[in-house]
């Protein structure tokens, strides 16, 4: 990121002085119409250059708010989802232990009505 600043800043430098050589060309008619029309033309390509970089600090700024608000929602949802999972896996640990005790009821209740065909029989 410092990087980044300080190219910018030579950038802006740069741009700066490309702008004053040319203003000053045209004003003191130092050299003639091409080293002016150079001038200006770089000097149009070191704004438009400077002005991406800038605008690319902007989006990088503005991405690493989004990526923050992403770790913190995605943070969040595993939260809930872990907490959900711990709370399925308890109502799983009740359902089997339901099913057991109706297994051993309906064993008990098959035992009882052979046991009851017996006497009968």
């Amino acid at each position: 990121m410092a990087r980044r600043h300080t190219l910018i800043r030579i950038a802006i430098a740069g741009t700066v002085a490309l702008w004053a050589a040319t203003i000053a060309s045209a004003v003191t008619e130092v050299g003639n119409n091409r080293l002016h029309l150079t001038l200006l033309t770089g000097s149009f390509l070191a704004a438009v250059a400077t002005l991406t970089m800038l605008k690319m600090l902007v989006i990088d700024a503005r991405l690493r708010v989004v990526a923050g608000e992403l770790h913190d929602a995605v943070s969040q949802a595993a939260d809930e989802l872990h907490s959900a999972v711990a709370e399925t896996g308890e109502v799983l640990r009740q359902d089997r232990q339901a099913i057991v005790a109706v297994r051993a009821l309906t064993a008990e209740l098959v035992a009882a009505r052979e046991q009851e065909h017996k006497k009968v029989a």
